[in-house]
């Protein structure tokens, strides 16, 4: 009876023994289905980590492909400032030239105007006397006005009205 009861015992100590590996084995399998989980999960956020830097460095290059475009219209600014100067002092020296001119013409009105009164003076002195009565002088070829009063010449003589 000893050994019967030996028997069951070891007989009970076999299916505690069995039940405890089936146990085992389940906590294994969970174990291993946990494991898989969280690799997923890691293997999820690796992508999501990849992804994000992907996407920062996409900004980056619009980023920097933004600030180039920045430069470049900066660059047209400053070529476009540089044409507005450039087309100002050829406006400004077109304004100097256009008043040098103008200062030529007067100075030729004036040399002009001074000979004029050489040639009046030079017949003057040529033994021709002009007698200015009343209010026209006439010349031949030429016609001068002065403060209300024609001359006219022919040649060496002047004829006014009465005297010569």
């Amino acid at each position: 009876f000893r050994g019967l009861g030996n028997y069951f015992r070891g007989l009970g100590h076999y299916f505690r023994g069995l039940g405890h590996y089936f146990r085992g084995l389940g906590y294994y399998f969970r174990g291993l289905g946990h494991f898989f989980r969280g690799l997923g999960h890691f293997l999820r956020g690796l992508g999501y980590y990849f992804r994000g830097l992907s996407n920062y460095f996409r900004g980056l290059g619009h980023y920097f492909r933004g600030l180039g475009h920045f430069f470049r219209g900066l660059g047209y600014y400053f070529r476009g400032l540089g044409y507005y100067f450039r087309g100002l002092g050829h406006y400004f020296r077109g304004l100097g030239n256009y008043f040098r001119g103008l200062g030529h013409y007067f100075r030729g009105l004036g040399h002009f105007f001074r000979g004029l009164g050489y040639y009046f003076r030079g017949l003057g002195s040529s033994g021709a006397s002009v007698t200015i009565s009343g209010a026209s002088v006439t010349t031949s070829g030429a016609s001068v006005t002065t403060s209300g009063a024609s001359v006219t010449t022919s040649g060496a003589s002047v004829t006014t009205s009465g005297a010569s």
